[in-house]
């Protein structure tokens, strides 16, 4: 009976495309770290523009 190794026909065997998904999900890393941080200076300027209307309209009042 062939193995499963060979009837999936990765040139250079499987150890070639364990250690491609394993490149390719430390790339993806800096990537996520980026979107992660763009959101959350996106979420902290919501936060700051809210505050500062709350406190306009607290100036407003006084």
């Amino acid at each position: 009976m062939v193995p499963f190794v060979l009837q999936f026909g990765v040139p250079g065997g499987v150890e070639i495309l364990i250690l491609f998904l394993v490149y390719g999900l430390f790339g993806l890393i800096p990537v996520v770290a980026v979107l992660v941080v763009v959101y959350y200076i996106y979420k902290i300027r919501q936060d700051t523009n809210r505050m500062a209307e709350s406190l306009e309209r607290i100036a407003e009042r006084l």
